[in-house]
């Protein structure tokens, strides 16, 4: 089944005593396609970086389909920061 492509998904309650509602048809289109991500700043080779530096990660993110919900930045592993509303920049202090 390709989940990308339109399907209709169809919807029929039953009660405990066995009455059921009229079946309810909508189109559905599942979006299985991950969004774009690109680090803007800073680019690769451009910064010298140095204990006590302070760096502005800035990024751009696209999605055709569904939009953008969140942008995680991520140090090391751990999770340092969640945003919910673009422009998606973090401000990282080099340690």
């Amino acid at each position: 089944m390709n989940l990308s492509a339109g399907r209709w998904v169809k919807v029929r309650t039953y009660d405990n005593a066995g009455n059921a509602s009229p079946v309810v048809a909508d189109p559905v289109k599942l979006d299985n396609t991950a969004p774009t991500l690109n680090i803007t700043s800073p680019t690769i080779g451009s910064l010298s970086l140095h204990t006590g530096n302070n760096v502005k990660l800035q990024a751009s993110t696209k999605d055709k389909q569904s939009g953008i919900t969140k942008f995680k930045v991520f140090v090391d592993g751990n999770l340092v920061a969640t945003k919910v509303h673009g422009p998606f920049s973090y401000p990282l202090k080099m340690r």
